[in-house]
């Protein structure tokens, strides 16, 4: 067993008085030139500590100026790293290293350099200890706590995968090493759980939403913010089983997947959002037209839910059958089928029929009303009495017609309706001749405006 072979080899190397001096050897040399090196950087790192200082402490109002700033103290930060360099390659020429001490000197050296140069960046992006430069929009707490983690996966990853490589030039079997790096990989598997359940309710507020505002598609949006972590622990440990087991497609299908379905989800959110200020801009109203038409934002402001989340689903589906297929699952061959095409067919058929009907109404009912809202003596009495019941026959005509064109959409036989209808109809005329002959007079009362609204009637 692979833990065998580890525990029989740190026992020969400890044992055998010959390796146990190679070994002593090899770790004082490698010592001397850390230390030299580490020294070299400390004196680096101490001449360039009062302009990185004032970099750190500059203020700078324009992105511009901070850019020039970060990467300024970027470079400052890379120097020191360089001397570290030099110094310890200096002093590890010195100490004539044999072949297998120079190869794991350089693994433990480069691992150091990369290190640096791992958290040189994170500054540069994070600048947790410069709020002043920073171009992230984040907060003391959450700058430092991301360089935190920055440098624990740094440290955990590239030290301990160059301290593997270190053990193994000094003859470790490669079967110890595959268990030393499935070591690697599990504590670093564990580390990104911890990581995602210390955010899971930060992550899970982010994705409800403001509580104080209507947020689209919100039951939707609640759901999964309770479940978001479990699928991304999941996939954490789906990688980890995909890597551990040797199955080199499996682990490369899991990581593009993964990556394809954060990248598909980052871009729908994009879209949504934009989509979503895009259409508050385009609703908002200036105050001429909300005086001309008084109750046009009301009735505006009436759509504006049912548009974002029809957006917003719509933009969801689409995310969905990429994020499907993007695991290898053919999502979009249903709508090659007869099925599929019929359901896209009539979706699409109501869904024209609907903004038809809606924006046939709206625009009907601007018009009444900005007819309507004139001046008295130029809006007669007799257009102030029919022009809303034409709107309110308009309305009861178009909303029929649409259920009617729905129904027929969906698969159901109106023709038996509309005769039940019309029997029903008939039935209520002859029942009600008088309600009937009521309402045909005033109708005809109205049409040669015998009486309108203000008039008196004794």
């Amino acid at each position: 067993m692979d833990v065998s072979n580890v525990y029989d080899w740190v026992v020969r190397q400890l044992s055998d008085p010959v390796r146990r001096a190679r070994v002593l050897e090899i770790s004082w040399k490698i010592a001397l030139a850390l230390i030299i090196g580490l020294a070299g950087e400390w004196a680096a790192r101490l001449l360039l500590s009062r302009p990185r200082k004032t970099l750190e402490l500059r203020h700078a109002d324009s992105a511009v100026l901070k850019l020039v700033s970060l990467l300024g103290r970027t470079v400052l930060d890379v120097i020191p790293i360089a001397g570290f360099l030099g110094a310890s390659y200096a002093a590890l020429v010195l100490v004539r290293p044999g072949e297998q001490t120079r190869l794991v000197a350089f693994a433990l050296i480069n691992a150091n350099v990369l290190v640096r140069i791992v958290l040189a960046v994170a500054r540069l992006v994070l600048a947790p200890a410069a709020p002043n430069l920073r171009m992230a929009r984040l907060s003391d707490e959450n700058a430092n706590y991301l360089f935190i983690w920055c440098r624990r996966f740094a440290d955990v990853a590239i030290y301990g995968y160059f301290l593997i490589v270190a053990v193994g030039f000094l003859g470790l079997p490669p079967s110890g090493g595959d268990l030393l790096f499935k070591a690697l990989g599990l504590v670093g598997t564990m580390m990104l759980i911890v990581l995602t359940l210390q955010n899971r309710a930060n992550v899970a507020a982010w994705i409800r939403g403001d509580e104080r505002e209507r947020v689209t598609l919100q039951p939707l949006r609640a759901r999964i913010a309770e479940i978001w972590h479990v699928a991304v622990i999941l996939y954490f440990i789906a990688m980890y089983v995909a890597w551990g087991l040797a199955q080199a497609e499996g682990f490369r299908f899991v990581l593009q997947a993964g990556v394809l379905s954060a990248v598909i989800v980052a871009i729908a959110w994009g879209v949504a959002s934009g989509m979503r200020r895009m259409t508050r801009r385009v609703f908002a109203l200036s105050e001429d037209v909300k005086q001309r038409y008084p109750s046009l934002e009301a009735r505006a402001n009436r759509y504006l839910p049912f548009l974002e989340n029809s957006i917003a689903l719509v933009v969801g589906l689409i995310a969905l059958f990429a994020v499907l297929e993007a695991w290898g699952i053919d999502s979009s061959a249903w709508l090659t089928t007869p099925l599929g095409q019929r359901i896209t067919s009539t979706v699409f058929t109501i869904g024209l029929l609907l903004v038809v009907t809606v924006v046939v109404l709206e625009i009907s009912s601007a018009a009444i009303e900005r007819y309507l809202s004139q001046d008295g003596a130029d809006v007669s009495a007799r257009a102030r009495t029919l022009l809303p019941l034409l709107r309110t026959t308009l309305v009861v005509v178009l909303v029929t017609m649409f259920v009617l064109v729905t129904l027929s959409q969906l698969g159901l036989n109106i023709g038996p309706l509309l005769a039940g209808a019309g029997v029903v109809g008939l039935a209520i005329g002859f029942g009600a001749q008088t309600l009937v002959k009521d309402i045909i007079t005033g109708m005809f009362i109205l049409m040669e405006d015998q009486l309108a609204a203000g008039d008196v009637v004794k």
